[in-house]
């Protein structure tokens, strides 16, 4: 058994012979040094701007890119082709904006409670946007 002042000798001692070891691992050996000389002019000048152009890529890199849902698309098809398109996209919102009026006709003027018992007009209609949405 130990006492606990003896315990607490050790450990002072302990460090203390720690932190000499510590000191003397530091220390700067002059057979090391090898006649190193700072950098010249020129080599700070470059590593400057290799430092700025690296700082730009990161830059550029972090920048949020614009989404643009065209990119998950398959590079090569003709459902890719037409999916770029810009008439089908011009032609998409066009039949969107129709819809949106229509719902205001079909709520105005089809009296029906389901769509079997509505008129023909109001059947052709609403099957049309319901094909075209599921082509698109």
């Amino acid at each position: 058994f130990e006492d606990p002042v003896s315990k607490a000798n050790k450990t002072k001692e302990s460090t203390e012979e720690h932190g000499r070891a510590r000191h003397w691992s530091n220390a700067r050996d002059p057979a090391d040094d090898h006649g190193s000389r700072p950098d010249s002019a020129k080599e700070k000048d470059e590593k400057k701007k290799a430092d700025k152009a690296l700082k730009l890529k990161i830059k550029e890199e972090l920048k949020p890119k614009k989404y643009d849902v065209t990119t998950l698309y398959w590079d090569e098809g003709l459902w890719p082709k037409i999916a770029r398109s810009s008439k089908f996209e011009k032609l998409t919102l066009g039949i969107i904006s129709f819809n949106a009026m229509w719902i205001g006709v079909d709520t105005d003027w089809n009296t029906a409670d389901v769509l079997l018992s509505a008129k023909l007009e109001f059947q052709i209609a609403e099957h049309g946007f319901c094909v075209y949405f599921c082509f698109e």
